[in-house]
């Protein structure tokens, strides 16, 4: 059955329009985990987080679950950001098509927020 789903998905995948939907779907569910991972860090419920950035506990729970209609912007996950205490970095990476799309990473990076760090380490873990 897996190798069914992996077969359609890598089918799927195939067509620019679902390769351009497939990889915002990615980004909105990579984001709604990295503002899960903090809130929980920070010991914040939904509702907490959401009186500290000024929206509801159900837009919270939506983005977190990656299901928010769209991809956050980066507005937003600053703010959720300095609400729980944590700095925002942004990298990036440089895709080479004629080596099969091997990623290599580059020396660019961004800090976006300036809150106080906290103490745990939120590097992606994918």
């Amino acid at each position: 059955m897996a190798d069914e789903v992996r077969g359609l998905l890598d089918e799927l995948a195939e067509r620019p329009e679902n390769r351009d939907a497939m990889r915002r779907a990615s980004m909105a569910l990579d984001l709604g985990h990295l503002a899960f991972r903090m809130r929980e860090a920070s010991g914040l419920t939904q509702r907490q987080l959401a009186e500290r950035v000024g929206t509801s506990r159900t837009v919270i729970s939506r983005l977190e679950g990656g299901n928010a209609g769209r991809v956050p912007g980066l507005d937003q996950i600053q703010r959720i950001a300095e609400a729980c205490g944590f700095e925002i970095r942004l990298e990036a990476e440089r895709v080479r098509s004629e080596a099969g799309a091997q990623k290599r990473k580059t020396d660019l990076s961004v800090v976006l927020a300036n809150a106080e760090p906290s103490r745990t380490d939120m590097t992606a873990q994918r």
